[in-house]
């Protein structure tokens, strides 16, 4: 049987083998448990011998058509060898002598299936022969279009060995594990690394949609614009604002007071300061970001705490932190903080960082909103003279 002449040439090419072969019923059930297999696998082979095969009492299809289906949906290469046309019709005779109608059964259920499949590249069988030829070569031109990665030897060196060609991001979405990207301890580097969460990956320019930005910050590159002499901060302003007017939500959290500081900073000076009004506006009187797709104009910022407000607040314990939400639901984290002298930046990505954003998220709504009184506070404490 045909059957058996695959499954011998698969196992003498050193393949492990998956079929509703090793199954029994005729219901749904049934199906499920085929399913695990399907998934499972790097590659389906469908052999198309002239009969429509078992048909689940629940979906009115063959089981074969069903496991053809779900192995498309899930994007798993698909090889098709049919029967000849010759070929079938000397197998119907011979079974027609014997009595057996079995393949007018589903003939054409079969007929409909095949036009179906065979919109794509079909090799047909004359023999078993020539069935064996086509598996070795249909799996062939599939390793080199598709290069499935096979099974994997279980042990620790193999699973090191696999690991070690994998990016980051493939082990976050094999293991649902949060890891740390990139460490960085150079001054003022969270620029580029922040910029870079906001940009579509390997583009230097596409500024990605994203669903979420949250934005926290002891002072604000919005509301001051960038410090003289850091062009890094320029551009990853540039970018936000433009990420801000693209993304669905944007959360940005400041303090008065980190603001101010800043400004009196010896040798700090914010050259754009005093074009302001380009990137807010006064929404009845509070400061928001200008943001087209807003129903207002424009998103609220929230200020933290005074650090009098509560006794566990302390404001020289706050950090920088940038988390983009992507239109996949994940969720990436860049964090700035200082130890001495030496200022740091990590960026994480993973499960765990779904959930904090959500907490300060929830955060955010608790803080007071920025009003536009404030910038007015914020524009007197300028060292150099508002124009």
């Amino acid at each position: 049987m045909e059957r058996d002449v695959v499954f011998q040439t698969l196992l003498k090419n050193g393949e492990i083998i998956g079929g509703m072969e090793f199954f029994s019923g005729d219901n749904i059930d049934i199906f499920n448990t085929i399913k695990n297999d399907i998934e499972d696998s790097d590659v389906f082979l469908l052999i198309m011998g002239g009969r429509y095969g078992t048909i689940c009492r629940e979906t009115g299809k063959s089981f074969v058509h069903m496991e053809y289906e779900h192995a498309k949906s899930l994007g798993i290469p698909v090889g098709v060898i049919a029967i000849s046309d010759s070929y079938l019709s000397e197998k119907k005779k011979a079974a027609y002598s014997k009595r057996k109608t079995y393949y007018n059964e589903g003939a054409e259920r079969y007929d409909n299936f095949l036009s179906i499949v065979s919109k794509k590249m079909v090799d047909h069988y004359s023999n078993n022969k020539e069935l064996a030829v086509n598996v070795l070569t249909t799996l062939k031109r599939i390793r080199e279009t598709y290069n499935p990665q096979g099974w994997i030897r279980c042990n620790e060196n193999s699973i090191r060995n696999h690991l070690s060609n994998c990016t980051a991001d493939d082990i976050i979405r094999l293991t649902g594990c949060s890891l740390v990207k990139e460490l960085d301890t150079t001054e003022k580097d969270h620029y580029r690394l922040s910029q870079r969460l906001l940009l579509e990956d390997g583009s230097d320019t596409k500024i990605k949609r994203a669903k979420s930005i949250f934005l926290m910050q002891r002072s604000s590159s919005i509301i001051l614009g960038a410090e003289s002499g850091w062009r890094a901060e320029k551009n990853f302003l540039s970018t936000l604002l433009s990420a801000i007017n693209k993304c669905d939500r944007f959360y940005h959290l400041v303090t008065i007071d980190g603001i101010i500081s800043h400004l009196k900073r010896k040798n700090s000076s914010f050259p754009d300061f005093s074009k302001y009004y380009h990137s807010l506006r006064n929404v009845n009187g509070n400061c928001a970001v200008k943001k087209d797709n807003d129903p207002s104009g424009g998103t609220i910022i929230k200020k933290l705490p005074a650090e009098e407000a509560t006794p566990l607040f302390k404001l020289d314990r706050q950090v920088g932190a940038l988390l983009v939400e992507n239109t996949d639901s994940s969720v990436e984290a860049l964090f700035v903080w200082n130890i001495g002298t030496e200022e740091s930046c990590m960026h994480v990505k993973g499960p765990e960082m779904v959930a904090y954003l959500e907490k300060l998220i929830s955060y955010f709504h608790e803080c007071e909103n920025l009003l536009w009184s404030d910038m007015e506070k914020i524009k007197e404490s300028l060292i150099t003279t508002f124009s």
